[in-house]
């Protein structure tokens, strides 16, 4: 009895684990109606994206229950007399009869309780590429769904009445078919169906069906939310030459950070403020003490050898010197570490008392903790380093996009990281791989601000959120602040939501005509040096400061369609900017390409690369520009020209500014602010010289020099 005991207390500790994540249970439990229905099962959303998912999962959980209990009751039961193997048949008794018969109806009702929820996914689970919602299912399948389930249930009832009563065959024969009916009656009626209508007919009762898809498509990617644009943008090429870079974001990060740049970490921030900059973070020098440096770079220039710049000093009260102590938080950090919190920022637990040092060294696993006796004012130990991680653990019902950009603010280094909502049954939709999973519905939620040295994360959520994130906000309330100021200001563009929105945008097009669907996305011909790297911003006016990403779409034929860009800021959009020509993408890279080569910084240069294919919407059309680099493995890579191509034009140069005609080309300075600058850069070199920080002080002494060179003075 001790021995049965114990193995019934071990299947229902096993049992009891929940199903699946606990946020599946809070969204079904705090889900409010969406006020809109599936037109098809005749469903509120709320019940399909919220409720729907919780069902299932709690299903799989009773399927499993009944599996395990059934095999330990049946093995109990051959245990004893009750049930054993005679020469003229199975012996089972009265008792063990009934139980089975119980256990046996259950097992139906929850067979017809599947089958009833596979009726109302149908739209849900089903609407994907290869087996989409159409006429069959809705005239036929969710008919079938429901009679099955309807007399399985009464299936149930039946075995357990004869079940009872000793009719062991009418229980067996009423358990089987219930069974085996249902899934042969589901795989040969699309078959019958099929062959009771021609290609046509089949395509003609689908449009209807295929129509809607596309409308649920473009509401569960956030397609209706792309704003049309005029069919080209308000700047021309020589103003929107003054905010592009000529510089790749990987050619940036190597001649910054050297040939050495596999030991280090290096991320690349944006800035127009107060004109288009590249800020190269580099993490620890090997050799050198733990700090973190930025240097600005003047993305749109370079020096009479194709080097990068070093840009001028801004003015105060903004720091001459980019320099950090080595972070706290960053992506790809691992394990905890123990740390002074003098100015009471950091949010971590404290490290103080042997307890808590006991506490900890059992959680982290880590005896070294509990022996640590340095000193310090306000010991923190930090866990979840890692940028996700720290977000996820605040978030968890959030999904973190891929792309994690630095933003620097004053003298402070942040992290941005995109936040979304994500359903795996919204219904009608197709689906989209994002963060590594197939996703029916994706919208972008809220921003992620996590601050490099004290940790601290700072979840701000969109304008105008979709209703599962509503369902968040209430249930969190203070979980989620508004934005302004500054950082709003710099908020990075929201490349991940832009290529959300440009996947979908792509399948369905914009509005009721489809004109644009069955689209791709144009995929350029950079070597691989330069596209594995992060986004390339741009500034589509220098007035305005916004940085903006944006990304070419391309039709069926090869003909570039147009153009989607997403504007950061203070207020994000995405915008899309159709074009009139007719510019096959191959031909458009084909002609950059002999472009390059006759100026002679093409495929002729020893090393060449080739940069990624920026493209930006202007007034009259499409404006393509692509770098050339010489990349040699022992030195830092030299930017040999750019090409750039509009209204079917050609251009070549040095830089994207001088490509179109000298537009860009850094101007004298006045006198006052020669002398700020001066006076910065000698500030700057002083500190690094009382430091011994001889890294800063020659980037110092560099600027100074290309100061001078550029005012002639």
């Amino acid at each position: 009895s001790a021995a049965l005991a114990v193995s019934h207390a071990g299947v229902a500790i096993f049992l009891s684990a929940p199903p699946g994540d606990w946020t599946t249970f809070a969204f079904a439990r705090y889900a409010r109606p969406f006020r809109e229905m599936d037109p098809y099962v005749d469903r509120d959303l709320s019940y399909l994206v919220a409720w729907l998912p919780f069902e299932l999962e709690l299903h799989d959980w009773a399927t499993l229950l009944l599996v395990v209990v059934g095999v330990l009751i049946v093995t109990l039961y051959a245990l004893t007399p009750s049930l054993r193997l005679r020469r003229n048949g199975i012996y089972v008794s009265a008792y063990c009869r009934r139980h089975l018969a119980t256990l046996a109806a259950v097992g139906l009702l929850v067979l017809a309780w599947g089958s009833r929820l596979d009726g109302l996914s149908m739209t849900s689970l089903g609407a994907d590429s290869t087996h989409s919602f159409g006429a069959y299912g809705f005239r036929v399948g969710l008919a079938v769904s429901m009679w099955t389930s309807l007399i399985t249930a009464v299936a149930a009832f039946l075995v357990l009445w004869s079940g009872w009563h000793g009719y062991a065959r009418v229980a067996a024969v009423a358990g089987l078919a219930a069974c085996v009916g249902g899934p042969v009656l589901g795989a040969a009626l699309p078959g019958l169906y099929g062959r009771s209508l021609s290609e046509v007919d089949r395509a003609e009762q689908d449009r209807p069906f295929a129509a809607t898809r596309r409308r649920f498509t473009r509401r569960a990617f956030g397609v209706d939310a792309i704003e049309p644009g005029t069919g080209s943008s308000t700047d021309s090429p020589a103003v929107a030459a003054a905010g592009l870079p000529s510089w790749d974001p990987a050619a940036i990060l190597r001649a910054v950070a050297g040939t050495s740049a596999a030991s280090q970490r290096h991320e690349l921030a944006w800035t127009t403020d107060p004109a288009l900059e590249a800020i190269a973070i580099v993490g620890p020098r090997a050799g050198e003490s733990p700090r973190w440096y930025g240097e600005r770079i003047e993305a749109a220039t370079t020096d009479e050898r194709g080097r990068v710049l070093s840009a001028l000093p801004p003015a105060p009260p903004a720091p001459a010197v980019l320099a950090w102590d080595a972070p706290l938080v960053f992506e790809g950090a691992e394990g905890g570490v123990v740390v002074s919190d003098t100015g009471g920022h950091i949010p971590a637990p404290r490290f103080g008392s042997f307890a808590d040092r006991l506490a900890h060294t059992l959680n982290l696993r880590s005896p070294r903790l509990l022996s640590s006796t340095q000193p310090m004012f306000r010991p923190r130990v930090v866990f979840r380093r890692d940028v996700r991680d720290r977000i996820a653990a605040l978030a968890p019902f959030l999904i973190a996009g891929p792309t994690v950009v630095p933003l620097v603010r004053g003298d402070s280094l942040y992290w941005s990281a995109e936040l979304f909502t994500t359903a795996a049954t919204y219904p009608l939709s197709e689906r989209l791989m994002f963060a590594g999973l197939p996703r029916a519905y994706v919208h972008h939620a809220a921003t992620a601000y996590a601050n490099a040295q004290t940790g601290r994360v700072l979840l701000v959520a969109v304008p105008e959120p979709d209703a599962i994130m509503r369902v968040w906000i209430r249930r969190f309330p203070q979980l989620f602040v508004g934005l302004s100021g500054p950082l709003a200001a710099s908020r990075a563009p929201a490349v991940d939501w832009a290529g959300v929105q440009a996947t979908a945008f792509a399948r369905t097009g914009l509005g009721d005509s489809p004109a644009s669907a069955r689209a791709a996305l144009g995929v350029d011909n950079a070597d691989a040096d330069l596209a594995d790297a992060p986004p390339t911003f741009y500034s589509p006016r220098r007035s305005a400061g916004a940085l903006a990403w944006s990304v070419p779409l391309v039709g069926a034929q090869g003909v570039v369609t147009g153009v989607l860009r997403v504007a950061g800021g203070a207020y994000e959009r995405t915008t899309w900017y159709p074009t009139a020509r007719a510019d096959r993408w191959s031909d458009v890279l084909d002609r950059l390409q002999r472009a390059a080569d006759s100026a002679g910084f093409g495929r002729q240069r020893r090393n060449p690369r080739r940069g990624r294919v920026l493209v930006v919407p202007v007034t009259g059309g499409l404006l393509y520009a692509q770098a050339h680099y010489e990349w040699p493995s022992e030195s830092a890579p030299v930017l040999a020209g750019v090409t750039t191509e509009y209204a079917g034009v050609t251009r070549t140069g040095q830089t994207l500014g001088s490509a179109l005609g000298g537009i860009g080309v850094r101007t004298p300075i006045g006198d006052s602010a020669f002398r700020a600058s001066v006076n910065a850069l000698h500030r700057r070199m002083a500190d690094a010289l009382r430091r011994g920080d001889w890294v800063v002080f020659g980037a110092a002494f560099d600027a100074l020099g290309q100061l001078l060179r550029t005012t002639g003075r």
